[in-house]
């Protein structure tokens, strides 16, 4: 499952250089946008009862929770698209005026598509059917990039990346159709109204708290994007999107390498001076191994996004560059974060993400109400993120009863490394230009990475305290 997903991860990375060169910033901006809003209307539109389908001992109870959110996804959705096209005949002018264009239309279908895509998941993760839920991820991805790039060599008269994530989409929920279709037709066949009400009732914590847990963190993610978009940055947007895409693949590696493992040691040994222990080493490993890297990313993003996407797209590089300083703590926070379902303190967790959220709203529309460029809005949200990583950071520290110290060793380290990182890069750049620059730098990026690990191994001893804070 786990060697799925890295692979369903990497074709789109494999597939951008061809993409960026058959379609520009500005198309790159539209698909962006347009799927940043039907993944919102997506988590609506089930209300996240697809979640629960996997608790009920009875497949029945299951099959009732799956047909109830099928059927709750369509009506959303259609609802949606008729308020669509009630705007297009009422107000013409102001439908018109969407930064979408024509595609605002497309955003139900996309978000139906979406819901239908994990429901059908969620009903695999209830029988493990986990090689059609790997198989699927994978050639949904492969859908999208095959059909984006041959819609480009051909110029089609529409957006093909757009397109693509349609057909994409499609494909991922048509993984599941044999399913969803039984479920969906046995469903409508013997539903009752005492039924469907005695399951929502049962599971209504999921629209009540997974529900807006999940729109936050959609919200969280693809907010400056519809910001950009919202205040006529669309090229900026698309090139946010690239450059965010290259720089959260290592954040998803880690992530899906480290969580599992993490919840279960969490799940069993939480609270012993043992895990404790173990916590601060892999956060050392991790920050060790990942920040040499980033500071190589981040000194070289213009460069690398120039040679590898296209000349035009060296503004996603700078993009890329701001994102590396956050996606440094994020690699230590990305699965450390199960730490707050361990504690059973997700209020915790919601209402940092909220404060989050909410602070990077004011800073992100302030600056770009104020006329400030994209690049403005993108460091001021970054700003906010790394503030958000170590305060999300500290407090899973807290949880986990490891001394806080471990935490800001950790950080000062960091930030050694990205200055000894830059501090390099000005030395090679100062002799060598070009790929000799950036493979040099790239074999320093090595050197510090190994040489800290080393040390940490021999000299970093577990600070582990009974702190709880």
């Amino acid at each position: 499952m786990g060697a799925g997903t890295a692979v369903a991860q990497a074709i789109p990375l494999a597939a951008g250089p061809l993409l960026t060169r058959l379609y520009d910033p500005y198309e790159f901006g539209l698909m962006t946008s347009t799927v940043a809003l039907a993944l919102l209307l997506s988590v609506v539109a089930t209300a996240r009862y697809e979640l629960a389908i996997v608790l009920p001992e009875s497949d029945r109870d299951a099959r009732a929770l799956a047909g109830a959110a099928a059927i709750l996804a369509s009506v959303v959705c259609v609802a949606a698209m008729a308020l669509i096209a009630l705007a297009e005949i009422v107000a013409p002018a102001m439908a018109g005026s969407s930064r979408l264009g024509p595609w605002i239309a497309a955003v139900p279908a996309i978000a139906w598509l979406m819901a239908c895509g994990q429901i059908g998941n969620c009903i695999a993760n209830r029988t493990r059917d986990y090689p059609r839920m790997a198989g699927a991820a994978i050639v949904q991805q492969a859908v999208a990039a095959a059909v984006a790039c041959l819609l480009g060599v051909v110029s089609a008269p529409f957006n093909g990346l757009i397109v693509g994530r349609i057909a994409g989409h499609a494909t991922y929920a048509a993984a599941f159709l044999q399913r969803l279709r039984g479920l969906i037709v046995e469903r409508t066949r013997s539903w009752t109204l005492a039924e469907c009400r005695e399951a929502a009732r049962r599971y209504r914590q999921f629209p009540q708290y997974n529900l807006p847990y999940s729109l936050v963190g959609s919200f969280s993610r693809d907010f400056i994007v519809l910001a950009l978009t919202y205040r006529h940055y669309v090229e900026a947007a698309g090139m946010y999107g690239v450059a965010r895409m290259v720089v959260s693949a290592p954040v998803f590696f880690v992530s899906s390498t480290l969580t599992q493992v993490f919840f279960r040691e969490a799940s069993e040994r939480i609270g012993t001076p043992a895990f404790a222990a173990l916590v601060a080493r892999l956060l050392r490993t991790v920050a060790f191994a990942g920040a040499p890297f980033m500071a190589w990313l981040a000194y070289w993003g213009p460069e690398l996004f120039g040679g590898i996407f296209g000349a035009g797209w060296q503004p996603a590089g700078a993009y890329a560059a701001a994102l590396c300083v956050p996606a440094s703590l994020h690699l230590l926070s990305s699965w450390t974060t199960r730490t707050f379902e361990v504690c059973q303190q997700q209020r915790m967790s919601f209402q940092l993400q909220m404060a989050s959220d909410a602070l990077s709203v004011i800073v992100v529309l302030g600056l770009l109400l104020a006329g400030r460029p994209p690049m403005d809005a993108v460091i001021g949200f970054v700003v906010c993120q790394v503030a958000y990583h170590v305060v999300c950071l500290s407090l899973i520290l807290g949880l986990l009863e490891t001394g806080r110290a471990v935490l800001w060793r950790i950080l000062a380290s960091v930030l050694g490394m990205w200055i000894v990182a830059w501090l390099a890069g000005a030395g090679v750049a100062a002799v060598l230009d070009g790929p000799a620059a950036i493979l040099v730098h790239l074999a320093f990026a090595v050197a510090i990475a190994a040489t800290m690990l080393h040390l940490g191994a021999r000299v970093w001893k577990p600070d582990v305290t009974r702190e709880t804070g």
